[in-house]
């Protein structure tokens, strides 16, 4: 049986980021073109030691586990926005595989304190914004949530109308009154 994880090379996550960045491998978590699968395949081979001819584009638990760890040890580069899109991908994998609940446990204490923590904590951020936006979204565009929109603009409508019909009113009584008063 092969080992698992890369051991006796504590930066060859770190290197395969800086290859994949170089040779220019996309790292977009949502590519609709290639799925970045290059990346997440080499990503795979690359933690195998040594390396397998055929390897699955997804990753499992115990891999998720093994390269979370490796995560930890990867030094903030000079040049960060690539290295960061792909550290997001790695995360984004690792979350999906591990689950909601025990990804948010194991990664956030495998990361914490690290640049890669850092990026998670961001990633985490986003999620909830995003989450708030869609939640808000869809409150506002429920059917029930419209129809009593539209009710209380209506009654909010009348109420100006008859706040103004009565103001006309007075004016007319208070003519009247002016009228009748001129009279005597």
């Amino acid at each position: 049986m092969t080992p698992l994880s890369n051991s006796d090379d504590e930066r060859w996550l770190e290197r395969y980021i800086e290859e994949a960045v170089a040779n220019k491998l996309c790292t977009s978590i949502s590519c609709t073109t290639c799925g970045a699968m290059d990346f997440r395949k080499g990503l795979l081979r690359a933690l195998s030691h040594p390396p397998a001819h055929r390897t699955s584009s997804r990753m499992d638990a115990i891999q998720a586990r093994a390269i979370a760890s490796a995560l930890a040890g990867v030094h903030v580069p000079r040049e960060t926005q690539r290295y960061e899109e792909a550290i997001r991908l790695i995360l984004f994998d690792i979350w999906s595989t591990l689950g909601e609940a025990n990804a948010d446990a194991e990664l956030s204490r495998a990361l914490d304190g690290t640049w890669a923590g850092s990026i998670l904590e961001d990633m985490k951020t986003h999620h909830q914004a995003e989450e708030e936006r869609r939640r808000e979204y869809g409150r506002k565009n429920d059917p029930a949530f419209i129809e009593k929109a539209r009710e209380d603009k209506r009654r909010a409508k009348q109420e100006k109308h008859l706040a103004r019909l009565a103001a006309k009113s007075e004016r007319d009584r208070l003519r009247r009154e002016n009228k009748l008063g001129d009279e005597a």
